[in-house]
């Protein structure tokens, strides 16, 4: 998504950096704390109408992982500061702390193989991470 201005919601959009299967992701500017952030945007569909349930449903899980991520304390998972609807565009979007540096993908496509420590080094935060996550019950 391309957006007309340079805002969304009171966050300045200075590039875009992700795409997922539900909305966008952007380097935006916090407004009054000056920091970089991370803002995912949910996509919005114009073919559909406000009070379609399947876009109700969509937007109610992508509130959701807002809420439920905004409560995990965890080192490996991001922070969400902030989530709202833009008044403008009536997009929704979600604000978590930026984190500087290359995807897991970028990783390993960077090289043929990874060592032994290399992967140990990624997995088992992950690992880690996940644990938490199921004593939580969200995996």
């Amino acid at each position: 998504m391309e957006t007309k201005s340079t805002k969304i919601g009171p966050y300045e959009i200075i590039r875009e950096i992700g795409r997922g299967g539900m909305g966008v992701v952007y380097l935006a500017k916090h407004p009054t704390l000056g920091i970089n952030v991370a803002l995912k945007a949910m996509y919005p569909d114009p073919s559909r109408q406000k009070d379609d349930p399947d876009l109700s449903a969509a937007r109610e899980r992508f509130i959701r992982e807002a809420q439920i991520t905004a409560n995990l304390n965890d080192p490996h998972i991001v922070r969400v500061y902030d989530y709202g609807i833009d008044e403008k565009t009536g997009v929704l979007f979600i604000v978590m702390n930026y984190i500087d540096g290359g995807t897991l993908k970028d990783v390993l496509n960077s090289k043929t193989k990874l060592t032994l420590e290399e992967t140990l080094k990624i997995v088992i935060p992950i690992a880690k991470t996940l644990q938490y996550l199921h004593s939580r019950g969200i995996v």
